[in-house]
């Protein structure tokens, strides 16, 4: 027997084309899976990207962590995996400087209108220093997601 078939009878033809479409058509499939897939990280960076609460975070880093999320619940909402996913440990997402440079900004805004307590007596350098050092803290640990001006970075630093 021959290690290839045989193409002179007509039902061999036919086995052949239709193992070859076949082949295409998972393909196809598997394809436009994957373009689906980028689509759906595509719009959970947008949500990223655009969501001031999320600005200390790499947003390309969320979304290609999304995207192994998602591969795992295909069926579910793009916002619903996004939700879920942000609740994850993320830190790998946290950058550093700008969670601090947020905090820090966000204290300076407040300090003048009595909003953060100093009962140290800390200049508004040095308070709002500590506010981003507490912040950035909070971050690494696990909590990224609006890192900025929390009580307990305030508690740590103004009181």
């Amino acid at each position: 027997m021959s290690a290839f078939p045989n193409f002179s009878t007509k039902a061999s033809k036919v086995r052949v084309v239709s193992t070859v479409i076949l082949f295409f058509c998972a393909a196809s499939t598997i394809q436009a899976q994957e373009i689906t897939l980028t689509e759906r990280a595509a719009e959970a960076y947008q949500l990223c990207s655009t969501n001031s609460h999320l600005d200390g975070l790499d947003c390309n880093c969320i979304a290609q962590g999304f995207m192994a999320f998602d591969a795992k619940q295909p069926e579910n909402s793009v916002v619903n995996i996004f939700d879920e996913f942000m609740r994850t440990d993320i830190t790998e997402c946290v950058v550093p400087e700008k969670i601090r440079a947020k905090a820090v900004g966000r204290c300076m805004e407040a300090v003048p209108y009595g909003r953060v307590p100093n009962s140290r007596n800390l200049s508004e350098e040095e308070l709002c220093s500590c506010i981003g050092d507490e912040a950035l803290k909070e971050a690494l640990a696990g909590n990224p997601v609006g890192a900025g001006l929390s009580s307990a970075a305030i508690l740590a630093c103004g009181t």
